[in-house]
């Protein structure tokens, strides 16, 4: 069985620093895109953000997503809140294209390249892992707004 050297040992890996919760800079890192969410139900427009700016370096270079789901079909005959579960879905997509300066024409909408930038509000959530059933926390992205 093949058998690999590290450089240090496993039980000496440090954690990920989380930021704390507050508003940072951030830049669109990655090209928006459009993926399959896990369960194979639909897809999710896909945006990623990293921290930069920061006085504390340790939260500078922070990668956080936010997965949008797309609407389908089906979803203009469901109804969540009063509404149809599609208007929700477009409402949220709607919101982060006018944060962070993209445009809508009618049923389409475009968001910008890598390299925009934009505020991120930050919290710290809680999660079960599901390999070892732990709680462990996290970083998400409440609010994207656009940069002063």
């Amino acid at each position: 069985m093949p058998e690999f050297k590290m450089i240090k040992g496993f039980d000496e890996i440090q954690d990920r620093v989380l930021l704390e919760p507050g508003t940072y800079h951030a830049v669109l890192s990655e090209e928006p895109s459009e993926q399959s969410n896990k369960a194979g139900t639909g897809s999710n427009l896909v945006l990623q953000f990293e921290t930069f700016g920061d006085k504390n370096p340790l939260f500078n270079n922070q990668n956080l997503t936010v997965w949008l789901a797309m609407p389908k079909p089906e979803d203009a005959n469901e109804m969540k809140y009063g509404r149809s579960v599609a208007d929700s879905k477009m409402e949220r997509i709607l919101n982060m294209a006018k944060a962070l300066g993209g445009n809508i024409k009618g049923s389409n909408v475009t968001f910008p390249s890598v390299g925009k930038k934009v505020r991120i509000q930050v919290s710290k959530d809680t999660y079960t892992d599901e390999s070892t059933g732990e709680t462990r926390f996290r970083n998400s992205i409440s609010q994207v707004l656009p940069e002063k």
